[in-house]
């Protein structure tokens, strides 16, 4: 259970800091940052994958 949660920590830093650096870069008027979003968005994507396992373990352990 250990190894677990500590890939759902790990994988909500992910999606926290894709998150914060797509307000970042939202401030920023340019025109040719839309392959920050889609990396932005496929790690992010990768941080909720990461959290399912927890979830699945917690369900077994119930």
């Amino acid at each position: 259970m250990k190894g677990v949660t500590l890939l759902a920590i790990i994988s909500l830093c992910i999606i926290i800091a894709t998150y914060f650096i797509e307000f970042i870069i939202g401030f920023f008027n340019i025109n040719d940052i839309m392959y920050v979003y889609r990396v932005c968005g496929v790690l992010s994507l990768l941080g909720y994958i990461g959290i399912l396992p927890f979830f699945v373990k917690l369900y077994q352990k119930q």
